[in-house]
């Protein structure tokens, strides 16, 4: 839900400019996920509502969890 709002607010004022998010759902948020679930979810609903993305977009993965995460999405 929250990518979701974030995603229609980016819409209506995102004016094309970058989109940088942090992975969410991990650690201390206790949405149980692990960093690759949580990459897969945001890169999942990004395709899902592409329409709603008029820039470009980063996902940032902290350095001390880069050994957490693989990026064969």
């Amino acid at each position: 839900m929250c990518i979701k709002s974030l995603l229609n607010f980016y819409d209506q004022h995102g004016q094309g400019h970058r989109l940088v998010i942090p992975l969410m759902g991990t650690n201390l948020s206790r949405a149980g996920l692990s960093h690759n679930d949580s990459l897969r979810v945001i890169t999942s609903l990004f395709q899902l509502y592409g329409d709603k993305i008029h820039g470009e977009v980063d996902v940032v993965i902290y350095k001390g969890d880069k050994d957490k995460v693989t990026l064969d999405i």
